[in-house]
Parts: structure tokens; C-alpha cells; sequence
């Protein structure tokens, strides 16, 4: 640099890898920053918040911003709530070209969102690798990565608003706190789970206990000829502490209880528990299946006024969802 001669224009390109964002699980979002470190104000000079800056001519420089959009699927929408653009669409709705519609100075963020017919469907990718640390050796294997975005901001009138006023940020985001609850998992340890299908449920109910939302309450009943609760009490708060306590209580279980009775593990899981008021109790239960009873399971949970099979109402004094992982 020190090289350059006086008045020498210079030019400095830098390329880099990005990854888009998804805004509000609707729209892929890209933010060029017009500074890469934003300056303090003091509290004590509130002046200094809207500075007054004078731009002369010899000083400024302008932005002049391209974005080239290729996409597999259909574009639906391509917009800017922080500038004005000019927009290109091609190759079917595939293809867009994105310019700056103005001349522009760098004082604020572009903010560029984009929409495809596809940002919500399930994808999955293939992979296949080699076991053998021997290059000579090929032993094909596979793996498969699964993704998917839910529907977050279904419902949200004020998220919907904003999607199609362009803002850039909604008045509230989905309210992920509300996901917190009471989860009741009720495990069959009966003779017929023996072998591998202990060993599922017993790796199932690990991983639900280490996905547990914060703020939540859970317990483990076991049943067989009988049932018995982890909690003496009320359910376990989900701290660190208690889900890795509660994990080891898993690993020592085993299909050692004897028959299986289901209804009184389900009665005493949804009907003589105590409840942790304004949590929501979830019961999941993990069985291999094999009863003579099982209308007769299924038709007590019907009939009990307090369970919705699907959806709990949150709002409700008392609320039950039902979910069975049965072993086939």
C-alpha cells in the first residue's frame, strides 16, 4: 500500500462464502452490513445519537449492490424492505437479478428477502462414503441427512403483517416458551419387551429426555405386572442435574417387571399424579403393544374429558396429550 502514488484510485475485491438466514420461517434473508463495527454512544451524550453528518461530494462514495438469485425451484418473491431495487425475473422463474434502484450511500443495512415454493418442504440429501481405511478397500456406505422447517408463524396475524409489509423485523416472533410442559413417559419393562426392544425404547426415551424445552417438569413410570413413578412426588424439574441423573435411571432399566399392564400406569399418569398447575401434561407412551386389552385402553382415553388426543388447550386448568410409540 505504501507503493501507491497520491491520488491513485485502488481497488480491493474480497470474496467470501455466506450463509442466507430463513426470516421468520417464510423467507431466505441476506443483510449486507454498511459497517462491520458500530460505533458506542454514552448514555450521557444523547446528542450523539443522530449525528448530523454533512456528506460532500469529494468525500462520498455510493453502493452499487448486484444480487444474481439461482434457485432449482420457483421464485415467488424477491423484495427489499431497507432499499429500492430494480428486479429481473428469468429461466421461468428461476433465475433473478436484483440492482439498486437509486444511488445509494452506505448508511444503512440492504437487507434483500427472497421466496421459493420450496422453503418449507422437507429435503433430504444422499452421501456415500468409504468405511475402510484401506483406499484399496471400497465398503460403500451411506449417509442420509433429513431436513425441514415447520410452519412456526402459522396463526401469527402480526408475523403474517409483517411478512407482507416487508418489514424487517415482526412485532413478536413465535413464542418458543410456550413449547414448555409436564412430560409424563410411561415405559413398558414387561417380559415381552426383552432383547431388542428394551434396548429402543430405553435409547428413544434417553434422547427425549435430553430434548426436553426448558422450563419443563417430567417423570418415568415404569410398568409391568405393576408400576412404579422415578418421582416419589411431583415431576423433576428438567435441570441438567436431574436429566443426566434421570438418563443414568434409564440405562440400569431392563424388561424385568413381568406382564403388562398398561391401564394403571395410564390411570395413575393422568388421573393420580399430582399436576405442576399451568404446565400442560404431555404422556407418552412407549409399549410393545401386545395386550389382549387394547380397545379398552384406547376407549378409557377416549372417554376421559380431560385428554385431546392432538392438541392440548393451553389455556385449559387441565390438559392432556397422548402420543403411543408402539414397538412393531
Amino acid at each position: 500500500i505504501g507503493n501507491i502514488p497520491p491520488e491513485t484510485s485502488v481497488k480491493v475485491v474480497l470474496r467470501y462464502i455466506e450463509s442466507v438466514e430463513v426470516h421468520a420461517n417464510k423467507k431466505y434473508r441476506l443483510i449486507v452490513n454498511s459497517t462491520l463495527t458500530p460505533r458506542y454512544y454514552s448514555r450521557n451524550h444523547p446528542d450523539v445519537l443522530s449525528p448530523n453528518i454533512k456528506i460532500t461530494e469529494k468525500l462520498a462514495f455510493t453502493w452499487k449492490i448486484t444480487a444474481n438469485i439461482f434457485s432449482s425451484r420457483t421464485i415467488l418473491e424477491v423484495s427489499s424492505p431497507s432499499h429500492e431495487i430494480d428486479l429481473r425475473n428469468e429461466n421461468e422463474q428461476h433465475s433473478a437479478f436484483v440492482n439498486l434502484k437509486n444511488c445509494e450511500y452506505p448508511n444503512h443495512n440492504f437487507v434483500l428477502l427472497f421466496q421459493t415454493d420450496a422453503i418449507q418442504e422437507p429435503q433430504i440429501s444422499l452421501a456415500e462414503y468409504n468405511l475402510n481405511q484401506n483406499p484399496n478397500e471400497y465398503s460403500k456406505q451411506y449417509c442420509a441427512v433429513i431436513t425441514y422447517m415447520p410452519d412456526l408463524v402459522k396463526g401469527e396475524p402480526d408475523v403474517q403483517l409483517a411478512l407482507q409489509n416487508n418489514k424487517l423485523e415482526p412485532k413478536s416472533e413465535p413464542d418458543f416458551l410456550d413449547s414448555r410442559g409436564e412430560f409424563i413417559f410411561v415405559l413398558d419393562r414387561s417380559g415381552s419387551m426383552g432383547g431388542g426392544r428394551i434396548k429402543k425404547a430405553k435409547e428413544a426415551l434417553i434422547l427425549f429426555l435430553k430434548s426436553l424445552p426448558a422450563d419443563s417438569y417430567f417423570d418415568i413410570i415404569s410398568f409391568g405386572s405393576g408400576h412404579q413413578c422415578y418421582s416419589k412426588e411431583l415431576s423433576e424439574r428438567t435441570t441438567e442435574a436431574n436429566v443426566e441423573k434421570a438418563v443414568e435411571h434409564v440405562r440400569s432399566m431392563w424388561a424385568d417387571m413381568g406382564g403388562t399392564e398398561i391401564m394403571g400406569a395410564l390411570v395413575e399418569s393422568l388421573i393420580i399424579k399430582g399436576r405442576r398447575p399451568n404446565y400442560p401434561r404431555y404422556v407418552y407412551l412407549l409399549t410393545d403393544g401386545d395386550v389382549a386389552n387394547a380397545q379398552s385402553i384406547v376407549n378409557m382415553v377416549e372417554n376421559l374429558s380431560l385428554i385431546h388426543i392432538s392438541e392440548p388447550t393451553r389455556q385449559a386448568e387441565i390438559s392432556y396429550a397422548v402420543f403411543c410409540l408402539k414397538k412393531k
